[in-house]
């Protein structure tokens, strides 16, 4: 929805996107879909070849020892090599927004103001070591570094299948971007269409929560 405004007497104008969401989304936890960011309750779930939205505590994820990641909603400031790796060291969010997984989740294929609010005290998944993933949303690496990086992937595991998403979407009653994209994944995930075509191992999985 873009708000426009205008200088008076001028040619030049602006525009603002606004955001709006259903006050409770349609979509509710779907009965085959585990919420959960506990890893043994997500292993017995994909032993009986169930779904898991794994959603582990941002401060748990396996960072990287030699270069330390802070993600940011904003780019970086110029170049970390001059700045002596002043964070945030990512460049934004890339996605396609036709993925089924945003399908009550309007957005572009890069950051706007409606992931703002999501990627605060977010913390993405190293993937650099799991090629074949392909991230739902991934976050752009320091040019330096050049990591795979995603807030959100998808994959088999096991007999199971997984979404795991390094954002916290819960507590979401004043957090209504929260609120959607958790309620547009479960809707994907309670479709047919949630067919990851990448399988990972459970110690894929358990080497992406750090010591």
């Amino acid at each position: 929805m873009p708000l426009l405004g205008e200088l008076t007497g001028g040619s030049i104008s602006n525009s603002w996107d606004v955001f709006v969401y259903p006050e409770n989304p349609e979509s509710q936890k779907p009965e085959n879909v585990l919420v959960t960011s506990d890893m043994k309750e997500a292993k017995a779930a994909f032993e009986k070849g169930g779904s898991v939205l794994w959603m582990p505590p941002a401060k748990t994820i396996r960072n990287d020892s030699k270069r330390p990641l802070i993600a940011g909603f904003s780019p970086i400031f110029w170049n970390t090599a001059w700045t002596k790796w002043q964070p945030p060291h990512t460049l934004g969010i890339i996605c396609d927004p036709k993925h089924p997984a945003f399908e009550k989740f309007p957005t572009d294929m890069h950051s706007n103001w409606q992931w703002w609010e999501i990627q605060q005290n977010a913390q993405p998944f190293i993937l650099t070591d799991l090629r074949d993933v392909k991230p739902v949303v991934q976050v752009i690496d320091d040019w330096f570094t050049n990591r795979r990086l995603a807030y959100v992937f998808e994959a088999r595991v096991g007999k199971g299948k997984l979404i795991a998403c390094g954002a916290d979407l819960t507590q979401t009653d004043q957090r209504p971007a929260a609120r959607q994209l958790l309620a547009s994944l479960l809707n994907y995930m309670d479709g047919a269409k949630f067919e990851p075509s990448v399988s990972i191992t459970l110690t894929d999985l358990e080497g992406l929560i750090g010591p």
